[in-house]
């Protein structure tokens, strides 16, 4: 069976939830999230999984890093490049916790 045309979920291939991801964040940065959590609204996403079951098949697709190893690139590379997070930078994290950005 060819993989032309077929979309394929990258991803680490567990459930997680935007809380762990958050607590993860807070260890990497060494610092706490200022979280404020309202109501859900449409679209909020309470946990995420991508069924790589397809990947794996047809493109022999296996997460190479962690979940924990993928954020701590990305943080590296926010910092150096972005000047986000940076400790000078308070982290928040608003809307049922699916954004974390510079602001207050």
């Amino acid at each position: 069976m060819s993989s032309d045309g077929k979309v394929f979920n990258i991803g680490g291939g567990s459930r997680v939830t935007v809380n762990y991801v958050i607590e993860i964040l807070e260890e990497i940065l060494g610092r706490k999230a200022l979280r404020r959590y309202e109501d859900a609204k449409p679209g909020d996403m309470r946990h995420t999984a991508a069924d790589i079951t397809l990947a794996e098949k047809m493109l022999g697709y296996r997460p190479r890093i962690s979940l924990r190893e993928g954020l701590e690139e990305q943080v590296k590379w926010m910092v150096r490049v972005m000047k986000i997070g940076a400790k000078d930078q308070p982290v928040s994290v608003d809307h049922n916790v699916d954004t974390i950005d510079k602001g207050a």
